[in-house]
Formats: structure tokens, sequence, C-alpha cells
């Protein structure tokens, strides 16, 4: 039967355990510099995005409009609300209805959300909290005192967003 370590130190009677080491060091800086070398830079940049919320109660609509602090359903912070409206968006037109007049179908309001951050830039994609912000994304947020599935209607970057 073979013993782990001989008497010379050796693993298996083949390397010394030193040298094994030694060499699983190398190898860990080796891959380390290596990644850090080929991973793609990091930008942060100031941004404005605006939300539209769609209140889970119109009874409650009040709630979504305090300011504060703004995450994502991760809990990652996503930006600090800066103004916060209530928009009441128009009738959905269904057609004509059997008097041969227009039906319309009032919609419940909604909350436009101005929402200012500093975002990580990979590549063309902005990051803030877990959002990819692009226009027309979909996102389940979490305001003070309120959640809600919100939709990317507009962003700002960059220096003409800090004036």
């Amino acid at each position: 039967m073979t013993r782990i370590i001989d008497d010379r130190g050796r693993l298996f009677g083949k390397i010394n355990i030193v040298d094994l080491l030694v060499l699983l060091v190398v190898i860990a800086l080796a891959v380390f510099v290596g990644l850090r070398a080929t991973r793609a830079s990091v930008e942060t940049v100031p941004v404005k995005i605006s939300f539209l919320v769609m209140p889970t109660q119109s009874e409650g609509i009040d709630a979504y409009t305090t300011l504060g602090q703004l995450k994502d359903v991760t809990g990652r912070t996503v930006g600090t609300i800066e103004t916060a409206e209530v928009v009441q968006p128009d009738p959905v037109h269904f057609g004509y209805s059997a008097t041969d007049s227009n039906l319309y179908v009032p919609t419940a309001p909604q909350v436009l959300l101005v929402v200012s951050s500093e975002a990580s830039v990979f590549g063309s994609d902005i990051h803030v909290g877990s959002i990819v912000a692009r226009v027309g994304t979909e996102a389940r947020l979490i305001g003070p005192g309120w959640e809600g599935h919100a939709q990317i209607v507009k962003v700002d970057r960059g220096t003409a967003v800090a004036k």
C-alpha cells in the first residue's frame, strides 16, 4: 500500500508537496491577472430614468407619489425618486358599439417617476441595480411603502444629466 506523503515529503511518491502548493499559487495568480486584463472596462455615469408605474390599486395611488429610495426586487438600489406624477392615460379604443358610436374603456391612472442614479456602463448596456436600463424594459420596483410593475419610458445619461 502506497503512502500519501512519503519520507521525503513527496505526494504519492511523485511530487514534493511544497512544490505543488507553489505551482497552485502561481496558476491562481496567472488566472487572476488574465481575467483582470481581459475584463471589459466599467464606466460609471449619472443617469435619469423615467419609469411608468402601474399601481396595483388606484385608491392607494398617493402612496406611489412618495419620494425616496427606489429598489428593484433583488433589494439593490435603483436610485432616488426626484419626481412622481400621477398621469391619466387616454382611454383605450375598442372599436364600435352596436349604436355605431366609438367604444372607449377608461384605463387606470399611472405614476411617472423620474429617478436619478449612478449607473454602470458595460459596452452599450446601462445597469442600475439589477436592471438593464433600456426604453421598454419592464421591472418590478419597490418604493417607499409600495411595490409595483413599471416600464422604462426614457433614459438620459452622461454630463447633461448632472446639470
